[in-house]
């Protein structure tokens, strides 16, 4: 017989069943005994692959998994220099490159981490090419020396302040 989905309560001749705390459709028991839990695989065993999005946000590049599954599908994300799909299967020493608004990150896959943990943890499970850091930090600089040069008002700006912008944002394009 198959499990109810999680949450839902079965009822039998007038009384309440157990329902199978694993939760989905999983071949269970009727009786009154719980899912033991599979102890075929140790709990510090970490799989030889992870799916990309999740592994993305367990490695803290992005704050949900919903975020990095629409940045993977959206192509933003390139493994081993192919698009990739989010529920790609990434392994250790796997290539990515991360675009994420004007960052661009060259990283190679060290570890697949099994819990999202601090920055400092996370950053041990990738390790970044030189050139990426010195690309990223050129074009931080950049930004910021744009900021500085943009007129600046009290306030919203003025006619003057408005047309002085539009042709400096136009000049550039």
């Amino acid at each position: 017989m198959l499990c109810w989905p999680k949450g839902r309560r079965v009822y039998q001749d007038g009384k309440r069943l157990e329902y199978c705390k694993g939760g989905g459709f999983r071949s269970c028991h009727w009786n009154n005994e719980k899912h033991m839990p599979d102890t075929s695989k140790g709990e510090d065993v970490v799989a030889d692959s992870l799916r990309l999005d999740h592994w993305l946000m367990l490695t803290r590049f992005f704050k949900t998994r919903v975020l990095a599954s629409r940045a993977v599908a959206g192509g933003h994300v390139k493994r081993n220099g192919e698009r990739a799909k989010p529920g790609d299967k990434i392994r250790v020493a796997d290539r990515l490159v991360i675009v994420r608004e004007h960052e661009r990150f060259e990283i190679e896959v060290k570890a697949l981490p099994k819990k999202r943990r601090p920055a400092i943890e996370a950053r041990a499970c990738y390790s970044e090419s030189p050139g990426s850091v010195a690309e990223r930090q050129a074009t931080s600089d950049r930004l910021k020396r744009d900021r500085m040069s943009m007129p600046r008002t009290a306030g919203r700006p003025d006619k003057h302040t408005r047309r002085l912008l539009r042709r400096r944002n136009r000049s550039g394009e």
